[in-house]
């Protein structure tokens, strides 16, 4: 009879705990449910949201595969002494001297420059011509590979010491240059003299007008410490239009934009509120997922995508 009595109790023990997990199951099922349930509203408020004040249709969306080979792909990636080059791309570029439109000189025929910057910069300085009508700018340094910055790092080295160095020149691998993005300019005068490009005087309209062709001035002296490059108003950044726009109204140096852009995701607008055009755009930033990452673009509208060089890729849909 006891024994009977100890079964029958150990069966109601095993019951009572068997219904507890049942309940906290389901307890817990219906919270996943309940928080799932509030992020796919918060998904679809910021979607209408931000279809409603765009007045613009958002366009289907499918995917594309991306490798972390292109995160040192794109107009965006960031290079500077945290972040060196991954790899050298030299597929995009084309001879300055063979695609020089008259309006500025060049320093010799063995400066090359990423092919779309090269006709930004064509179009930036014959306005500056038609302007000022001032054609001395002349380009004293483009796209360069591994050995050309150390053999620069090091000759600035021994010349004018390390601190020096270290302040105005970048490490080889990281330097801006790597990209095939970047140019600096010099004066080189009628009279055969030169001197160096300062941003100042009639040259102030190409430091103040460069945002509208794409190009931002890099190494601003005030934004030494995000940069960690002294000021150089002579060396230009080729990052888009529409970014060099936000970054400039924004007063965003490249290493501020690029955490900026971190804030966006799909269908969200940076420049809404900022820029005029900037409605036309949405621009998101998706995070590096391993060896390959899935983005979210549209079907249906043309669209870039850039790596950052260090740990996701952004993306401009051009909308309208």
């Amino acid at each position: 009879m006891l024994q009977e009595v100890i079964i029958l109790i150990a069966g109601l023990l095993s019951l009572s705990i068997v219904v507890k997990g049942v309940i906290g199951f389901v307890k817990n099922h219906n919270e996943e449910v309940q928080v799932l349930s509030k992020v796919n509203e918060k998904k679809d408020k910021s979607h209408l949201d931000y279809s409603e004040s765009n007045s613009a249709i958002v366009p289907n969306e499918g995917t594309v595969a991306v490798t972390k080979e292109d995160l040192s792909r794109g107009n965006l990636i960031l290079v500077n002494s945290e972040n060196p080059i991954r790899a050298y791309d030299e597929s995009n570029l084309v001879s300055i001297a063979e695609n020089n439109e008259g309006a500025y000189q060049i320093k010799d025929k063995s400066l090359f420059l990423n092919k779309e910057a090269m006709n930004a910069l064509n179009e930036m300085l014959k306005d500056f011509k038609k302007v000022k009508g001032n054609n001395e700018v002349i380009i004293i340094s483009a796209y360069r590979d591994f050995y050309a910055q150390e053999k620069i790092h090091y000759e600035t080295m021994i010349k004018q010491g390390v601190e020096h160095a270290n302040s105005y020149v970048a490490k080889p691998d990281h330097s801006e240059h790597h990209t095939g993005l970047a140019v600096d300019l010099g004066i080189y005068h009628e009279d055969g003299t030169s001197s160096e490009y300062d941003g100042t005087g009639i040259y102030s309209w190409i430091n103040e007008n460069c945002y509208k062709y794409g190009f931002i001035l890099r190494y601003p002296g005030e934004k030494k410490d995000k940069t960690g490059i002294s000021e150089e108003p002579w060396h230009f950044r080729y990052v888009g239009k529409i970014h060099a726009t936000i970054m400039h109204e924004l007063n965003l140096c490249l290493e501020e934009y690029i955490v900026y852009l971190k804030n966006y995701s799909y269908y969200v607008n940076p420049g809404q509120g900022i820029i005029e055009e900037s409605k036309n755009y949405s621009i998101y930033y998706i995070p590096a997922e391993g060896d390959i990452t899935y983005i979210p673009v549209p079907e249906s509208k043309p669209y870039t995508i850039s790596g950052n060089n260090k740990d996701g890729f952004i993306v401009t849909v051009l909308i309208s």
